[in-house]
């Protein structure tokens, strides 16, 4: 008998013993190399399982709630060993664990880690050979469970257990989210090394130190569950190996508050209904309910049950006033998300009825009793009115003195009122109404209150309506009729009665008016009732108490003093009130030569001895017989104006005057012409006789500073030349007339060497490098391409074959080749929209032909999908669209990072994000950059600037080279097969540039170029837009055919026999074209006529959209599929969509982004930007990420990062 089939028959033996036990079945595995054979005891008994002599670890003994990990049936063991069981139960708590071998105890101790439990074994004192080992598992439900294997026991000096590992956090399939720590235990007799950590057989880390654990940040890998693995090593080699699954939970649960809703009014229960989700599991729910004003914070006792989770929550003995109800749901994995909703709490009226003393410092609850003129409603809340008020018969109260509403009911009927009172505290709203008793202030009806100090009004007797502050009152009769506090009318209460009413205050609406006022003279008003104005003593007619000079009396006390009598100096007396002795008429201070005094034009202020006197006004304004100041005498004055050949500009030097001999170098200007030397044509430049640098002085047009044009024999720059010569080198400026087409360097001129390839034109030829047959190609000897210079008609095109060393290479992608706009994967040419190659989207602006691999023709879900909008990155203020281009957006790497173009009219350059939109580059040296950047296999980023720029861009950022085109750029680059990159500018060119910024050759068409271009796999390139003409050019620049359209072409398609198709904007027609320029079908009015159209091929259709409708084209049928309106006429401009791999086109519609199925035509608005704040009519093509978020510029200046809301 094999000794296999032995074992076989003692596992029988021991298992059929065991079941006959009565106890829990136990199940034996044996593993082979296909699938596990599972025996129970009742199939031992009649049938054997052979085991092949070197199979015995592949036996596993388990039951239905744990199994023996180590050892393995059989297991050779030495040592100190240590027994591992698995439980299979995760709610499962062991109380204690019995070892026995061969039906001895060894022992009780054993530890848990995780879902694991260790049993020590002493191997040693156990004799070599086979020996039988039982574990009793005792659990908390008073329960045991035995489990029974063999094991093979060997010398110490063969002794070499693996290390032990266990991870003893987190617990096996356990949930978690964000960062957490992953910890192990790990042991062995040899000694343990290090311990390594994998996630899903991927190695984390590896520890060399206890403890030995490592962080996992879940944001970095998928939701859902994941292996985690800890490997131990020893000191001889050997491992050890645990592993758990853990889930990863990367959302958040959703929560609704159904009830209590905002703003709600509670006395003493609270009925919280809540609405809960999460993707995997809800863990817990926890309330509080926080005072708004004291911020104290009340925690309610909730327990999660179904869901909705309904439960009602006693709060009869929470504080009155406003509150934050917090509701919170975590889920398992510790996520957690909450809701907040406003409540207000009153156990009964929210305010009371007062009335207040004068001083506001007493006040008594009134709601019971009548009461007049003013009340208060205070708030019985935690706080004060804030933003509150009271309507009583619809008249609105404001708040009065500490926070409280002041109602003045003074004038109303008497009567029972109800008061309906509002409060709104920090977006709280609560209502209340209580009922009171009001006794009017106002009992005669005559519209005047009571003087009663609760009523505060005039009127003095208000039993009588025909006493009362209104009412007209004559002296005499003994009654205060008008309530003014006198007998007669006083309305201006001056204490004089009215002449009308008997007394004798003149005007009695003017309190100033009255016997014994002052009164002003000159105001035409009797103020003390006298029937004069003014004051006038010694009756001369002139008042002594006016302000006016002229009519004041200076001594009242004398009648031959006053303004109108005649002063003559010399007698000590100001006889008219001038206030010198003398004549003074115009009041300067000086008496007039007529009157004895100096003045020589007393009518005149200005005109007085040691005033400023102006020199060239004919007026000697200091009265000193001159005009003008010389003060040292050479005849010249120092006051003249400025212009003025006669102004001396040193009035204390004589020499130095107008006219004086000055000359150049001796620093000094003595003929004051403000310079030093002699300037005769006054041009600012001193005479060459004078010393200066003016070769004509006699002719103010001809000084250094000049303009000197050639051809006029005159040197009017004073360079030595006809003409204008800036950098010395002989030759006259283009500008001047010359031929030296940079004045500003030397080494450029007609006669300087002009060598090919460093695009400057040394030898003002016109070209870069010689061009002796002006043919616009440089010579092969000047390092062009010209093989014969010497002949016009020879262009290096027709020198193709004869040209030595000329050859043109095209380096394929893939091995066919892919077009413009795709990427080889796996030798196969996939659009760049296909989330495999989203990251490395490069070369063409929109991918234009082919499809992916991927893309799913079934009918798509089209339901309540949204998306939102996740972050937003703002570059400017001003509400513009990017200048020159309309479809401009951005760019991802291979490396995930994010290529953004600024082209705004405030700020312009180009800035990279990373993955986490965190800014890695930015620069604004590049001008407005006008176009999408392309990107190539290597990591070079080309981009155009609107200034005539194509840049390249490093991986490391810094600049590589720049390619100057002769116009402005306003499209975009895109890379060809070969590597080299293709650009067209408004001169009406396409470049071709090679790699490393070389020029290779230029196609210039015949109308202004602002179309776009694509290049398929043959390198061929093709240019639409260029005023009614579509172009096909080959690789080396030479045309193939040119196809007249009807109007201009915003966008064309290939397919894959690179047959043309585009939209006729005139009429909406679909036009197909062959590759040989002949067309092949026009399909009429598929869309309407509008020049701004968009089209892309894949799977033999084509997929357009226009202004007003979408439409799918079947190539093959020559058929429309579907022809649409779209879903949502969005106000603003559509732009260019991108293409997922499901088949959907996410479409740009003014501030919108309706999502469309292109199989099937079913479409759904996901988005809509915040009006003004991120978007005012434009949104620009947007870029679609691999987790299907769209990347998209708006006109408001941002980058709006929009993401799928589910």
């Amino acid at each position: 008998m094999s000794k296999g089939i032995k074992d076989i028959l003692f596992l029988v033996l021991l298992l059929f013993a065991y079941a006959c036990d009565g106890k829990q079945e136990v199940f034996v595995y044996y593993m082979n190399d296909v699938s596990k054979v599972e025996v129970d005891a009742s199939i031992l008994i009649s049938d054997s399982v052979d085991i092949p002599d070197n199979r015995y670890e592949d036996v596993v003994v388990i039951n239905g709630d744990y199994e023996i990990i180590k050892p393995s049936f059989l297991e050779e063991i030495c040592g100190e060993y240590l027994i591992v069981i698995k439980s299979l139960r995760q709610d499962a708590v062991v109380t204690k664990i019995t070892l026995y071998v061969d039906e001895k105890i060894q022992s009780t101790t054993y530890h848990q880690y995780n879902n694991y439990f260790t049993i020590p074994l002493s191997a040693s004192p156990l004799e070599e050979g086979i020996h039988d080992l039982r574990l009793d598992i005792y659990s908390s439900e008073n329960n045991y469970t035995t489990m029974r294997t063999k094991i093979s026991s060997l010398q110490n000096s063969k002794c070499d257990n693996p290390p032990d590992v266990f991870i003893t956090e987190p617990l096996d399939n356990s949930y978690k989210s964000g960062s957490f720590i992953v910890r192990a235990k790990a042991m062995d007799d040899s000694g343990v090394v290090g311990v390594s950590f994998y996630i899903d057989n991927n190695l984390l880390y590896y520890d060399t130190a206890t403890p030995y654990e490592v962080t996992i940040d879940t944001s970095n890998f998928g939701a859902g569950y994941h292996r985690i693995k800890a490997v131990a090593f020893d000191s001889v080699g050997k491992k050890g190996v645990n592993e758990i699954s853990v889930f990863f939970d990367t959302g958040t649960p959703l929560i609704d508050v159904i009830s209590p809703v905002d703003n709600s009014r509670l006395d003493d229960t609270l009925n919280l209904v809540v609405e809960v989700y999460d993707d995997v599991k809800v863990g817990y729910l926890k309330a509080a309910l926080i005072n708004d004003v004291t911020g104290y914070k009340y925690e309610l006792n909730t327990d999660k049950n179904d869901n909705p989770i309904r439960q009602t929550i006693n709060i009869k003995n929470i504080q009155e006033g406003f509150y934050i109800l917090r509701v919170e749901l975590f889920d398992e994995a510790g996520n957690k998300v909450s809701k907040d909703v406003r409540i207000t709490i009153a156990h009964g009226a929210i305010m009371d009825i007062l009335s207040c003393d004068s001083a506001y410092t007493v006040c008594e609850d009134i709601s019971k009793n009548p009461h007049r003129g003013v009340i208060y409603i205070r708030s019985r809340l935690s706080t004060p009115f804030q933003n509150a008020d009271a309507d009583i018969s619809l008249f609105k109260t404001e708040i009065g003195k500490a926070g409280d509403l002041a109602l003045d009911i003074r004038s109303y009927y008497d009567g029972l009122y109800d008061i309906v009172s509002r409060v709104s505290y920090k977006g709280f709203l609560v209502y209340d109404l209580r009922r009171v008793t009001i006794i009017s202030c106002d009992q005669d009806r005559d519209g005047f209150l009571d003087v009663a100090e609760e009523c505060g009004g005039n009127d003095c007797d208000d039993r009588r309506h025909s006493i009362n502050p209104g009412m007209p009152d004559f002296a005499g009769d003994g009654i205060d009729n008008n309530c003014d506090g006198v007998d007669g009318t006083d309305i201006d209460g001056d204490g004089h009665i009215s002449i009308l009413s008997g007394g004798d205050d003149c005007d009695d609406n003017n309190k100033d008016i009255h016997p014994g006022a002052e009164d002003v003279f000159g105001d035409d008003i009797d103020s003390n009732c006298d029937g004069t104005d003014g004051i006038d003593n010694d009756g001369d007619g002139y008042p002594s108490n006016t302000d006016i000079r002229f009519y004041r009396d200076c001594d009242d006390n004398n009648p031959d003093i006053n303004p109108g009598v005649y002063d003559i100096v010399g007698d000590g007396i100001d006889n008219n009130c001038d206030g010198v002795d003398g004549e003074d008429h115009d009041r300067d201070g000086f008496a007039s030569i007529n009157s004895g005094g100096a003045d020589c034009d007393d009518f005149d202020k200005s005109i007085y001895p040691g005033t400023y006197d102006y020199y060239g006004n004919g007026i000697d304004e200091n009265c000193d017989g001159a005009d003008g100041i010389d003060k040292d005498g050479d005849g010249f004055p120092s006051n003249a104006p400025y212009y003025s050949v006669y102004l001396d500009c040193d009035d204390n030097d004589p020499s130095i005057h107008p006219g004086a001999v000055d000359m150049y170098g001796d620093g000094i200007d003595q003929d004051c012409d403000t310079r030093d030397g002699v300037d005769y044509d006054r041009d600012g430049f001193a005479s060459v006789e004078s010393g200066g640098k003016d070769c004509n002085d006699r002719n103010s047009s001809i000084k250094p500073s000049a303009f000197d044009t050639v051809g006029d024999g005159i040197d009017n720059n004073c360079d030595g030349i006809d003409g204008v010569d800036s950098d010395g080198d002989g030759y006259a400026s283009v500008a001047s007339g010359g031929n030296d087409c940079d004045d500003f360097n030397r080494l450029i001129n007609p006669g300087m060497p002009d060598i090919y390839g460093d695009r400057i034109d040394s030898n003002c030829d016109g070209v870069d490098g010689v061009d002796r047959d002006g043919d616009g190609y440089a010579s092969i000897e000047s390092g062009g391409r010209d093989c014969d210079d010497n002949d016009p008609s020879a262009f290096p095109v027709d020198c193709f074959n004869k040209c030595a060393g000329y050859t043109s290479t095209c380096g394929d992608i893939c091995q066919d080749g892919c077009i413009s706009g795709y990427r080889c994967i796996e030798n196969t040419c996939l659009s760049n929209v296909c989330p495999e190659v989203l990251a490395s989207q490069s070369g063409a602006i929109y991918p234009m032909i082919g499809y992916c691999s991927s893309v799913s023709m079934v009918s798509p879900y089209i339901g309540p999908e949204r998306f939102k909008q996740l972050n937003a990155i703002k570059f400017s203020d001003n509400t513009l669209s990017p200048r020159k281009n309309l479809d401009i957006s951005v760019v991802i790497d291979a490396n995930a990072n994010i290529y953004v173009p600024l082209n705004y009219d405030t700020i312009y350059g180009l800035v990279v994000y990373d993955r986490k939109f965190k800014q890695k580059y930015l620069s604004f040296e590049f001008g407005p950059v006008s176009s999408v950047p392309a990107i190539a296999k290597d990591g070079t980023v080309y981009f155009a600037s609107y200034n005539g720029y194509l840049y390249a861009l490093g991986r490391d950022y810094k600049l590589k080279w720049i390619f100057r085109t002769n116009s402005n750029i306003t499209t975009s680059p895109v890379i060809g097969p070969s590597g080299d990159i293709y650009i067209t500018s408004s001169d009406r060119s396409l470049y071709r540039v090679s790699g490393s910024g070389a020029y290779v050759w230029d196609f210039v068409t015949e109308h202004y170029s602002y179309g776009q271009h694509l290049v398929d796999n043959e390198e061929n390139i093709y240019l639409y837009g260029n005023g009614y003409y579509i172009y096909k050019v080959d690789k080396d620049g030479r045309q193939i055919f040119k196809y007249k359209t009807q109007t201009n072409t915003m966008k064309v398609a290939l397919d894959e026999s690179k047959n043309l198709y585009f939209i006729d904007s005139s009429y909406g027609d679909l036009v197909c074209v062959s590759s040989s320029g002949e067309e092949l079908f026009r399909y009429p009015k598929l869309v309407s006529g509008y020049y701004k159209n968009y089209l892309i091929y894949f799977d033999k259709r084509i997929f357009v959209m226009a202004r007003d409708k979408y439409a799918l084209f079947d190539t093959e049928n020559k058929t429309p599929v579907y022809s649409k309106p779209y879903t949502f006429s969005g106000y603003g401009d559509y732009m260019m969509p991108v293409i997922d791999a499901s088949g959907y086109a996410y479409l740009p519609r003014g501030c919108n982004i309706e999502k469309i199925h292109i199989p099937t035509g079913e479409s759904v608005l996901i988005y809509m930007a915040k009006y003004y704040e991120d978007c005012s009519s434009s949104l620009y093509p947007p870029v679609l990420t691999p987790d299907r978020t769209l990347l998209v510029l708006s006109d408001r200046g941002k980058l709006l990062i929009v993401g799928d809301n589910k």
